[in-house]
């Protein structure tokens, strides 16, 4: 596990130890990760046992990702899912200030010290990325709550360079309701993040704050999927 400067854990049990390949054909692979079975020296730091299986396919231009959590355990598996989506700027050969970034967010979460205090304001002004703004206008390290679901009730990211027509297109299913959105300054790219739940979720619920932690039964398993897609004009 990394930490951050305050001696916070981040970034889950999954970051620093190899995973278990189950299954792989030239266009797909499926990997499992299970905290008794391959970092058992974690299992003291949660609840209960858990399983992770993704399972990443691509279907032309399309990378296809599919997450099962399993709860192997006899006890209730307090849980939550985040990716980290860097996508670079800019797509074509126009500059990386010109390329626009959209997700439909709704509400803002307040930070103190990178950490979620709970409490939900309007979007900022400089983080409205419901407007599409252009990539040069933006210094984002936000935290978002409520993601505006489609009428075929996903979420739906968008990367766009006006001038070569490319998008990347990142969509996900609605139980990714949390966003996290981040301009590296050491490169030109826009982090786009579907979190199911907000970070440092399982300590807000105790102080009777939602933020989005979920809790398998025994033996009860979650599904979800994010879907990146690259469209180029013909």
């Amino acid at each position: 596990m990394s930490y951050d400067g305050s001696g916070n854990a981040i970034h889950g049990f999954c970051l620093d130890r190899p995973w278990r390949v189950v299954e792989q054909t030239e266009s797909s692979v499926t990997g499992v990760f299970q905290i008794s079975t391959d970092a058992p020296e974690r299992a003291p730091l949660w609840p209960t046992d858990a399983e992770l299986t993704i399972h990443y396919v691509i279907r032309g231009t399309t990378l296809h990702s599919e997450f099962t959590v399993r709860n192997p355990d006899d006890k209730p598996l307090p849980w939550g899912l985040g990716t980290h989506s860097y996508f670079r700027l800019p797509l074509g050969d126009s500059s990386a200030e010109q390329c626009t970034v959209f997700a439909p967010v709704i509400r803002s979460r307040e930070l103190e010290e990178y950490l979620p205090t709970g409490k939900l304001a309007d979007v900022p002004d400089a983080a409205k990325l419901q407007d599409s703004p252009d990539y040069g206008t933006l210094k984002l390290d936000n935290a978002f709550a409520g993601l505006q679901t489609g009428s075929d009730g996903t979420v739906e990211t968008c990367v766009a360079d006006p001038e070569s027509g490319r998008k990347v297109i990142q969509r996900f299913s609605a139980d990714f309701q949390e966003l996290v959105a981040f301009t590296p300054p050491w490169t030109s790219a826009v982090c786009l993040e579907p979190y199911t739940c907000t970070t440092d979720a399982i300590n807000l619920q105790q102080k009777g704050l939602e933020a989005g932690l979920r809790t398998l039964r025994p033996r009860e398993t979650w599904t979800g999927f994010i879907d990146i897609e690259a469209q180029v004009p013909k």
